[in-house]
């Protein structure tokens, strides 16, 4: 008799997917699998809990009976009107004779002055600090206009560039001109593409800064120089008076209960005021102290667990060779690093994990990615609008916005960008991949990381395990050809989901010559094929005809560019080519150093990525499917 299990005795994992179950089940068809996908991600974080004022999803809060008064928490600043058109660029360096600056903007002086005069009347930690303000400042305004010409018009030295670190205007045109042209020389690969046919997500970001620095005349501060620095932990208010327009000077209250300092930086990033999540460089500095925090706990740990066998352990002894030897060899010097995001260690635990999962569930089936299209995502932008400017855009007026106000809108808070593709992600994974319909085939069992590109958007590296997938020298190869065939696909479709296949359509960039000079790193153009096919490399010597075959393909490849108006079928590539069709396979074969797939392909797909049709439609954002021949590769 079967043995039956209540809730309680089920995993998390388990539970979840029979909830799944159940939900997707009532679902007549899969067009409305995906509505309640879009519906569940079309609401972002914006419930305001009443205790602690922070903003939630929906699944997280429970309904309240109670009207909430809207509010934000405001500061007044009364300024005074007094030449406020006038600016002036300041940098900040380390030191005066450094070329480059630590931070640069452009700042109205009668502003900063009002502002400090009121910081100094009422916070008590600048007037601690020593900080004194020039009460003759907006009486004497007029005065140094003869003072600030030096500022605007280059001097003989600030002309040289070799001799002053801030250029002219004149200069800095003409030193950017000479970089143009160098990055051209370098680029020539790069198939540079206008901005309305730029890929979404290449120029994306979500941390880009406001105000991009120019090698232009500044008045330029050293405020440090000459001064011992102190740590993060050391100046205990160095954030408060770090952000005036944050803290406004005032110190974070005082709880009765001790609490850890990543539960405020949480309580502050998800707060209904969202000037802390707008604040870029208030992330990181958050981020770098939980990080320094975070090691330090871990060494004292470490010293306390470390057998000294009653001997005491001193910063000298481990200045020698003879200490520190040990240390490295066994890698405890590191492990301090372990619980670190994005760290060695981490990532070393993390792949020890997945082999584990390789060596109980055998060799993955699916290796998947998962990008962010933030420009294109109306949810998001609608989310956007209704969490940062208060604004219900309709779908007419975001598909109306160019890419400069889309991109605005989602520098202002990369907060909740990130957060809402976190959340959207795990309701496609829960919601639909886990679903009855099976998209992918039964999943028993995943395995995910997320990274951060360049650009500040976040994408999903994935490994998937389907239950009764063939396996690769196992089964026969005609059925794993077969059952990639069932799931994946290259080719040009001509219903709805065109739009979205061409985020699927690969352009060179600089990323595709790294460390492989001339070669794209991807494999772009991939060579056509008749059919789906697994080929091996050759083995033994390959004769010259079919390596010069083969230079004979990757030059006609190379000469289709996008591939956009090629009508040729195969048969009409083997004609130019003066080949068959064996000769051809032989000649791919040549160029293989392992075990490859390649799906059935047009010379007009050479450019196209694999995707899953049912995926790529529900996510409508760029993705990748590969069938697993090699775990450890993947891994």
């Amino acid at each position: 008799m079967a043995e039956t299990r209540t809730d309680a005795q089920y995993t998390t994992k388990e539970i979840n997917y029979k909830q799944n179950m159940r939900a997707t089940s009532r679902t007549s068809s899969i067009q409305e699998l995906q509505q309640l996908f879009w519906n569940s991600i079309s609401v972002g974080p914006e419930y305001v809990c009443s205790c602690c004022e922070q903003l939630w999803y929906k699944e997280s809060v429970t309904d309240f009976a109670h009207t909430l008064k809207k509010g934000t928490l405001d500061i007044a600043l009364h300024y005074h009107k007094l030449d406020e058109s006038m600016t002036i660029p300041v940098k900040f360096k380390r030191k005066l004779s450094f070329k480059h600056s630590v931070q640069s903007e452009n700042i109205r002086p009668n502003k900063v002055i009002t502002a400090a005069k009121w910081l100094v009347a009422n916070s008590s930690l600048y007037r601690d600090e020593g900080v004194t303000i020039n009460r003759r400042w907006n009486e004497t305004m007029h005065q140094m206009e003869d003072d600030w010409q030096e500022f605007m018009e280059p001097t003989e030295e600030q002309l040289n560039p070799l001799e002053n670190g801030d250029l002219s205007v004149a200069a800095t045109s003409q030193s950017q001109t000479r970089d143009e042209v160098d990055n051209d020389s370098d680029d020539e690969w790069t198939e540079a593409q206008n901005q309305d046919m730029q890929p979404t997500g290449t120029l994306d970001t979500l941390l880009t800064p406001e105000f991009n620095e120019q090698n232009q005349l500044a008045y330029c501060l050293a405020p440090s120089e000459g001064n011992r620095p102190m740590g993060l932990f050391q100046d205990h208010q160095s954030e408060i008076l770090a952000y005036p327009t944050l803290f406004c000077g005032q110190p974070r209250n005082e709880n009765k209960v001790k609490v850890h300092y990543s539960t405020i930086c949480k309580w502050e990033l998800r707060h209904k005021d969202r000037r802390f999540a707008k604040s870029v460089p208030n992330i990181f500095y958050k981020t770098k102290k939980l990080q320094i925090n975070q090691i330090q706990q871990k060494v004292t740990l470490s010293m306390r667990k470390k057998k000294t066998q009653g001997k005491k352990l001193t910063a000298q002894q481990f200045k020698t060779n003879e200490s520190i030897k040990p240390i490295l060899s066994l890698d405890e010097g590191f492990r301090v690093f372990r619980t670190l995001r994005g760290s060695p260690p981490y990532w070393e635990k993390s792949k020890k994990e997945l082999f584990a999962m390789i060596r109980q569930l055998g060799i993955p089936t699916w290796f998947l990615s998962f990008s962010a299209a933030e420009t294109r995502w109306l949810h998001l932008l609608k989310i956007l609008g209704r969490t940062v400017q208060n604004k219900d855009f309709s779908d007419t007026e975001i598909l109306s916005m160019d890419w400069t106000e889309k991109s605005q809108l989602i520098q202002s808070d990369p907060v909740t960008c990130a957060r809402h593709f976190d959340y959207t992600f795990r309701r496609f994974l829960n919601d639909f991949l886990y679903s009855s319909y099976h998209p992918i085939g039964e999943i028993t069992d995943h395995f995910y990381r997320v990274e951060f590109q360049q650009r500040g958007s976040p994408h999903i590296h994935m490994l998937v395990w389907v239950k009764d997938a063939p396996l690769y020298q196992t089964a026969s190869p005609c059925e794993v050809e077969t059952f990639i065939d069932q799931y994946v696909t290259c080719s040009k479709p001509s219903d709805a989901i065109l739009n979205s296949v061409s985020l699927q359509t690969h352009s060179h960039a600089k990323t595709c010559k790294k460390k492989r000079q001339g070669i794209c790193r991807f494999g772009f153009p991939i060579p056509p094929m008749p059919r789906t096919m697994i080929l091996t490399p050759l083995e033994g010597e390959i004769n010259d005809n079919t390596t010069n075959l083969y230079k004979q393909i990757k030059a006609y490849l190379d000469d289709l560019k996008l591939a956009e108006d090629v009508t040729d079928t195969f048969e009409d590539m083997l004609a130019k080519l003066q080949t068959t069709e064996k000769e051809y396979i032989l000649a791919i074969r040549s160029s293989l150093t392992a075990d490859k797939i390649f799906l059935e392909r047009s010379p007009s797909e050479i450019r196209i990525n694999s995707y899953n049709k049912v995926l790529l439609e529900t996510w409508k954002a760029n993705m990748d499917i590969q069938y697993v021949l090699d775990p450890y590769a993947c891994a």
